[in-house]
């Protein structure tokens, strides 16, 4: 049971992680609605997190970054 806790905590210290490395990229491009980012802080999945990322990394807006992940 600790060891099951302790996985789940690790998991999510990961994604939160992941999920605040993406807000600090798109900060760089302006400012985040709070939507966008309860989207992406309520993301679970760190697969989706790091495609996220790497779109985050590579777009030129806020704008076309939202426009990628609803792909």
């Amino acid at each position: 049971l600790r060891r099951e806790g302790y996985e789940e905590g690790l998991e999510y210290g990961i994604t939160q992680g992941k999920a605040l490395s993406i807000l600090e990229l798109l900060d760089e491009l302006g400012e985040v609605s709070d939507e966008l980012k309860g989207r992406i802080l309520e993301q679970t999945q760190e697969t989706i997190l790091s495609k996220w990322h790497k779109l985050a990394a590579k777009a030129d807006s806020i704008q076309e970054f939202e426009e990628l992940i609803k792909e």
